[in-house]
């Protein structure tokens, strides 16, 4: 880790340790998170792949519905605006847009340190969180979701109980 990389994580983590956990504009009433996580993976150079919420995120969900399609194009117009006022204060070289989401306030990217905190710091953004793959693993759980049960599926002793063993978990 360079100097400068490891003077802007200090200075990251002083704002999230003196704010508990809370970076963003000042005298606002919702702060920006910044997922702690983030701010050990990035170094130098690296980058990591975020999701950003803006402000009022909260106020969209439900609201865009597939069967009133004028109402529909209205909301998803003002989402793009206000998403174009903070995407067209990042530098590129900072910020890497992935996705901008139609139905949601936000938008994804990879992002530097230095886009981070230029995020972190703009009154619009209200959460900042790691974009990661989720892997379900969902061997125990078929039954909850209404699958078949493991006995259904010609499975016994050990082989139900540890799926991953085997290719198909069944007895031979």
């Amino acid at each position: 880790m360079t100097v400068k990389s490891a003077c802007l994580v200090l200075l990251a983590l002083a704002l999230v340790f003196f704010t508990g956990g809370q970076v963003g504009a000042e005298g606002s009433d919702m702060e920006t998170v910044i997922d702690p996580e983030i701010l050990g993976r990035l170094d130098q150079g690296e980058t990591v792949d975020v999701i950003v919420l803006l402000k009022g995120y909260q106020d969209y969900v439900g609201k865009v519905r597939a069967d009133d399609p004028d109402r529909m194009a209205t909301i998803q117009s003002e989402i793009r605006s206000q998403q174009d006022i903070v995407l067209s204060r990042l530098d590129p070289c900072q910020f890497k847009l992935r996705r901008r989401f139609e139905n949601i306030l936000g938008f994804s990217g990879t992002v530097t340190q230095e886009g981070l905190l230029a995020l972190a710091a703009m009154p619009e953004v209200e959460l900042i969180e790691e974009d990661e793959m989720i892997r379900v693993h969902s061997a125990q759980g078929i039954p909850f979701y209404g699958g078949p049960r493991p006995a259904g599926l010609g499975l016994c002793g050990s082989a139900a109980a540890q799926p991953g063993e085997g290719e198909t978990g069944a007895s031979e």
